[in-house]
């Protein structure tokens, strides 16, 4: 099995920011742990997280792999791996290989990049190459743009990111070669001088190899040796042929050359005085705060700005911070809460690669002050950008139009916003988008629509809550695409067979949908099924996809099929609502711990309720139907909390002895629980028992009342039924009253 992380600390690339693990031991996986993770080929802190992971991302083997669970990633960065450790040591790993007669040892693997930087700031004749030592070569070197090499030429200034494997694969490293040329500064031209008019008598003619040095003298004649003074120091260029003229110039250059004549001192060429260049910082992105505290780096995280120039960001409050090109982290703590815009400037918008909004404070919530915004209208500015938002997206709002989003972006995450617009005008290239994730609130309300034919046909991640009206059928959505998520008022319609996307992992698709076809038609990668609507999906549920862990599906579905044949070693949400007809004997049903299970429908399920078993930890069954279910009601498994069990059932036993953790309990049919007999029974959590086919007499009613009187009750439309009870029903009125009237519970019995 492969478990997924996202890494705790931001990578350049957006598909370093995630790994795989295949054959990792994890005793408690849940999404969202963080793990200090230590096997040969990585070390780091990372969060458990649901696949899919972008494409390009690293699949790990975990060998002799260590996890060990954090907290959070601060304290993991802190205690475990920081954001930027020195590349930590491995052991030799020995291997005997059937084609070698002797043991081989393998070193660790260690790349350095060697660089030769273009000749000039705008020039493309770079060089990058990766020294490699260790490992097992020959080794395979892959650079960003694809492009398999151990060195790469005809480069300009900037980054190139590289991926080297060696031979065996034992080894991985990720390195990134960084060219970089000054930039030029504007130089002051000095003013000519203009040489005198030598005395035509005598004239001198330097020999072709004479050069001139700063102490050298001049001699007119034989006799007579006339000595320059000079206040400064010349340097003559080797080489150079002196030949005055009656209008000789000279221009002075980086090594200054000087023009002498046998009768007169040389003039002294002023030095210009060199000027630096600042950048312009001509156009402006702008941001909107609201009560904004601060931008903090924490354990070498925060706000990330990533642009191939220079730029500035002023923050509003009278203080502008500069930045050079490159990824950096945006750092500034007002001195009162602000309000206003805060700028990034730069001479070039399109410069800027990646926004990544974090640890900004306040954080926003579902119903909170929107602290920082950003327009889909300022995005626009951006056309270079391709990375907006990670993870998923929290620390920021978003709103405006989707069609206004850079034509270059690949990636869009925000849990918060309000936007618009038609899928239809999202980037060409793009491959995430994930939008207001599984939610919808206040500060979660977007109204965008469009047909699902129209998506980019690059696209992986598919995220989308709101109040939306997505539209189409279900088999036009990309080829690509591994993870599907729409809330809304939507209609998508078709036949979910007819999907062609063999790497989907989930589908989750809500509203006024009409899916139909066979569930079994899904690629056996879909791990989360979740279908609401109008839906008449089918299919025996022996076909399901073999690793699923939930399904969901509502409508008037018509799935049938024995239920011991639901993959209990995955699943941990099973909700199958409609006309099914699901039969078995429930004593095959063998459910995850702190599983779900609930089957509506013209179900025939039968057998003992006592052979369900103790050793299975339900938190919910519901089933219904035409069921004939049977046996004690205490012999429900003792840490059940929430049970629903309908139909032409025939239950009997002793009510007082159920889990005192019980929350919910509805047994309907032809049941004849007769029996609560220790008052002094106080439970937990009640919120709703339901017995029809009860068969109480006034004893144990008082006795029930009694109980129920003492225990706790909790959530709203707190509800107590009993149906069949013999006359007269009761005569503990002081307990009656105390749990209507005091625990505010609803009562009937009759």
């Amino acid at each position: 099995m492969i478990y997924y992380f996202q890494t705790c600390c931001v990578k350049l690339n957006e598909s370093d920011n995630y790994f795989g693990v295949n054959d990792l031991t994890l005793t408690t996986p849940i999404l969202g742990n963080v793990y200090a993770i230590t096997i040969p080929s990585f070390s780091g802190c990372a969060t458990l997280i649901q696949g899919p992971i972008p494409s390009g991302s690293l699949i790990y083997d975990a060998k002799n792999g260590n996890v060990v669970l954090y907290p959070d990633c601060a304290d993991c960065i802190e205690n475990a791996y920081s954001c930027f450790p020195p590349p930590p040591p491995q052991p030799a790993i020995t291997y005997i290989q059937s084609n070698e007669c002797d043991v081989i040892t393998l070193f660790p693997m260690t790349v350095e990049c060697d660089v030769i930087n273009p000749s000039s700031y705008t020039a493309s004749d770079g060089r990058a190459s990766i020294s490699i030592t260790g490992g097992t070569p020959p080794y395979t070197v892959t650079w960003a743009d694809g492009s398999v090499s151990p060195a790469i030429m005809d480069l300009e200034i900037g980054s190139y990111p590289a991926t080297i494997v060696d031979y065996w694969g034992d080894f991985t490293a990720n390195t990134i070669c960084v060219l970089s040329v000054p930039k030029p500064t504007a130089t002051q031209s000095p003013t000519p001088t203009k040489t005198p008019t030598p005395t035509p008598t005598k004239t001198l003619t330097p020999t072709p190899t004479q050069t001139l040095t700063p102490t050298q003298t001049l001699t007119t004649t034989p006799t007579s040796t006339p000595t320059p003074t000079l206040t400064q120091t010349l340097t003559a260029t080797l080489g150079t042929t002196l030949t005055p003229t009656p209008t000789q110039t000279f221009t002075q250059t980086q090594t200054q050359t000087p023009t002498q004549t046998p009768t007169q001192t040389p003039t002294k060429t002023p030095t210009p005085t060199p000027t630096t260049s600042t950048p312009s910082f001509s156009q402006t992105f702008t941001m909107i705060a609201r009560s904004l505290n601060s931008f903090s780096i924490i354990s070498g995280d925060g706000f990330i700005v990533a642009a191939s120039l220079p730029f500035r960001v002023v923050w509003g409050d009278g203080n502008i911070t500069n930045y050079p090109a490159g990824t950096n982290i945006l750092s500034h703590t007002y001195s009162s809460p602000y309000t206003g815009n805060i700028l990034i400037q730069s001479s070039d918008l399109t410069s800027i690669t990646q926004i990544i909004p974090k640890n900004v404070a306040p954080q926003i919530t579902t119903s909170s002050v929107r602290y920082l915004e950003i327009e889909t209208s300022q995005l626009n500015l951006l056309d270079g950008l391709l990375i907006m938002g990670v993870g998923t997206g929290e620390f920021y709002f978003s709103s405006g139009n989707i069609g206004l989003l850079p034509s270059t972006l690949t990636s869009f995450l925000s849990r918060y916003s309000n936007c618009s617009g038609d899928i239809g005008n999202l980037p060409p290239n793009l491959q995430n988008f994930s939008v207001n994730f599984l939610s919808s609130n206040t500060n979660q309300s977007n109204t965008i629509s469009g047909d699902i034919s129209d998506l980019p046909t690059t696209l992986l991640v598919f995220q989308l809550a709101g109040n939306n009206t997505i539209t189409g059928d279900i088999s036009t959505f990309p080829s690509l695409i591994q993870d599907i998520i729409v809330h809304g008022q939507n209609t998508i319609y078709g036949d979910i067979s007819l999907m062609s996307t063999s790497s989907l992992t989930r589908i989750n698709i809500h509203g006024n949908n009409q899916i139909s076809g066979d569930l079994g038609g899904l690629s056996n990668s879909v791990v989360d099924i979740s279908l609401y609507g109008q839906n008449y999906v089918t299919g025996d549920i022996s076909t399901l996809p073999i690793n699923l862990v939930q399904i969901d599906v509502r409508g008037v579905n018509t799935l049938y099929g024995d239920i011991a044949t639901l993959n209990y070693s995955t699943l941990t949400f099973i909700v199958i609502l409609g006309n099914n007809t699901i039969s078995g004997n429930i004593n095959t049903i063998n459910l995850k711990t702190s599983a779900t299970l609930q089957i509506e429908g013209n179900n025939t399920l039968t057998g003992n309720i006592g052979t369900i078993g103790n050793s299975f930890a339900y938190s919910s069954i519901n089933i219904r139907g035409n069921n004939t279910i049977y046996g004690n009601i205490q012999d429900l498994p003792s840490n059940a909390v929430n049970i629903g069990i309908y139909g032409n059932n025939t239950i009997s036993g002793d009510l007082s002895l159920i889990n005192l953790n019980t929350r919910i309990l509805n047994i309907y049919g032809n049941n004849t629980i007769s029996l609560f007999s220790n008052s002094s029974r106080i439970f937990t959590s009640l919120h709703q028992i339901n017995i029809v086919g009860s068969g109480f007499n006034s004893t144990n009613v008082d006795k029930l009342l009694t109980s129920y009187a003492n225990s706790t009750w909790t959530s709203v439309n707190r509800q107590l039924t009993l149906k069949g009870t013999s006359t007269p029903k009761y005569t503990n009125i002081t307990s009656y009253n105390t749990i209507q009237t005091t625990k505010s519970v609803t009562i009937a019995i009759t």
